[in-house]
């Protein structure tokens, strides 16, 4: 008895395809903004405005390369695995648990974290602006 694994269409294999790709861009945007608050950083201006702005930047890298493109990943494996595994002789497929094995919370923390730290570095330039202002 052999088993034949179904071909799956070009449509799906252009969205497997794109998805990871995305997932490389946001991984690459990530590092980038990282990169650039560490240039600012070794420069000695860790408090430069435009830290904040690579800090929301990097936010919104990690939460497109963390989680969502994870999770439209997962969601499209399923449905893959849901439209090509065959049906038992004389029964009904079991649902597939949609939300099973997915992305974690840790993504979701980290962006949290980094935003904090945006708001955190924002606040701590206005301070400073404020104390050079009083001098």
């Amino acid at each position: 008895m052999t088993v034949r694994a179904p071909k799956v269409s070009t449509r799906e294999a252009r969205t497997i395809y794109g998805l990871a790709i995305a997932q490389i861009l946001a991984i690459l945007g990530g590092g980038y903004a990282f990169a650039q608050i560490l240039r600012r950083t070794s420069r000695r201006q860790p408090f430069a405005s435009e830290n904040v702005a690579w800090l929301r930047m990097l936010a919104v890298f990690v939460a497109l390369g963390g989680f969502v493109v994870p999770f439209a990943i997962h969601r499209f494996e399923i449905a893959l695995i849901d439209r090509y595994r065959p049906t038992p002789v004389g029964g009904e497929r079991a649902p597939l648990d949609p939300l099973h094995a997915g992305p974690g919370v840790a993504p979701i923390t980290i962006v949290l974290m980094v935003l904090a730290f945006a708001e955190i570095w924002r606040l701590g330039i206005r301070l400073r602006e404020d104390a050079e202002a009083t001098i």
